[in-house]
């Protein structure tokens, strides 16, 4: 024979064997601690009456049960939990009735600086910033643009070198080292704007050779594009000297011939 019995907490419904009855455990769904209750008593064996006996009316009042019944209360009805008496009653609006009023004036915290941190930047601060940041892309643009424009200029270069037409390839040369000295000196700009738009005083220290080098090794996430952009222009104008130089198709050399000696005029004959 098993008992049935549920937790008195949750209502969870349990079935044991009736040797564990009286022992003590947690419930496997809400974790309380239960106890078994002890197996209902068998009701008592009603003797049989032989027909015409003294049973008679009384057949129904042996066959009751003699199992006492304990009453149930909200706490032990499974599934039901009691109601926290504090608790606001049903019917009530959780005084969520009252019309809402929006705050007049609402303001961000003020909290203190970090120790060793500087504070927020103020309106001055921003604005020299904005203008610097300005002047950064302004010099980029500049930069872009003279590449873009030096690229047929370089074809012309690589043109006049192929035709042997020394005249051609000069020109192009000439533009592309112009443009590319262009290149250079915006670069050069973008680079000293960094520093400056953190302000004054940095942008002044890095004018000394020595926080010159300091700043960029600290600095070279923000500063390798923009040397990148100096570098660049310098190595193009090299390879058109170096071009100019050592090609005799560019440098002059083979317009002359060997056998080509120059003529002297002998007054007299």
């Amino acid at each position: 024979m098993s008992i049935i019995f549920f937790c008195s907490h949750c209502g969870a419904r349990f079935e044991v064997a009736e040797q564990a009855a009286g022992k003590a455990g947690r419930c496997k769904r809400c974790g309380e601690r239960i106890t078994v209750p002890a197996a209902s008593p068998k009701p008592a064996p009603v003797a049989a009456t032989p027909a015409g006996g003294e049973g008679g009316p009384g057949w129904l009042e042996r066959m009751s049960s003699q199992v006492a019944l304990a009453p149930l209360t909200v706490d032990r009805v499974p599934g039901v939990r009691k109601r926290d008496p504090k608790a606001p009653p049903i019917d009530d609006d959780l005084g969520d009735s009252k019309p809402y009023a929006m705050v007049s004036s609402w303001k961000l915290p003020t909290t203190s600086p970090v120790r060793g941190g500087s504070g927020p930047a103020g309106s001055v601060t921003i604005g020299w910033r904005q203008a610097w940041g300005s002047v950064q892309r302004l010099f980029r643009r500049i930069n872009e643009f003279a590449y873009l424009l030096s690229v047929p200029f370089i074809m012309l270069l690589l043109i006049g070198a192929t035709m042997h037409n020394r005249g051609l390839a000069l020109l192009g040369g000439e533009a592309v080292v112009l443009l590319n000295l262009g290149r250079v000196v915006s670069g050069l700009a973008n680079i000293l704007a960094i520093p400056f738009r953190e302000g004054p005083a940095a942008g002044l220290m890095f004018l000394v050779p020595p926080f010159t080098i300091k700043y960029m090794i600290d600095n070279w996430n923000k500063l390798r594009r923009p040397t990148q952009r100096v570098v660049m222009p310098l190595l193009t104008i090299a390879a058109v000297v170096l071009a100019f130089v050592l090609l005799p198709s560019l440098s002059g050399g083979g317009d002359k011939k060997p056998g080509d000696r120059p003529k002297s005029m002998i007054l007299g004959r």
